[in-house]
């Protein structure tokens, strides 16, 4: 028998359970739908993509106490599924840090009055995990705090935008009366 080949017993056991997980990821889909921004000028493109949970009549931000759905000082994703993510193809200045050109992960630490914002080298996984938090910190390549602004009417599913200003390209994340903003810039 050649143990080095999983036995042909266990992989029918385990075909309900793939195939399951499929399902559970295209209802997961179908409920918050993925999007993607784009931003092209000249040789400059950069990308956001992350997944849309939507309002529904509950508490977004709020304590744990209030059972909101992102609670106060604690680690979320930033939208729902898999995990959000930046790519560009220049390094950017993001405050006075750099983010070298690639491809990286969001998360988020959401408080009443400003968010801490993390930028994440690990990629192409699930955001969050029942079995525990997938995210690394250690694996962070930017962290930084930015105000929170209030915003009306509300906004329904969670929204990511671009848009070019004088001064800057701004990064808008906003959902039920919630926004940040994060200005980005080519670093020259």
């Amino acid at each position: 028998m050649n143990c080095s080949s999983p036995h042909p017993l266990l992989l029918l056991l385990l075909l309900p359970f793939l195939a399951s997980c499929d399902k559970i990821k295209e209802r997961a889909y179908a409920i918050s739908p993925a999007d993607t921004v784009k931003f092209v000028k000249e040789d400059w493109a950069l990308k956001l993509t992350y997944c849309q949970p939507t309002k529904k009549g509950r508490l977004i931000f709020g304590t744990e106490e209030e059972e909101a759905l992102v609670p106060y000082g604690k680690i979320w994703r930033t939208g729902a599924n898999d995990a959000s993510e930046i790519t560009t193809n220049k390094d950017l200045l993001i405050y006075n840090d750099t983010l070298k050109q690639g491809r990286y992960s969001l998360y988020t630490i959401p408080e009443k009055d400003h968010w801490t914002i993390a930028i994440n080298k690990k990629v192409d996984y699930w955001g969050m995990s029942p079995f525990g938090e997938v995210y690394e910190p250690e694996l962070d390549v930017l962290r930084f705090k930015v105000p929170v602004k209030q915003i009306k009417p509300i906004i329904e599913p969670f929204t990511m935008e671009l848009n070019q200003k004088p001064d800057a390209l701004i990064w808008t994340m906003k959902w039920d009366q919630t926004a940040v903003e994060i200005p980005l810039n080519l670093k020259p």
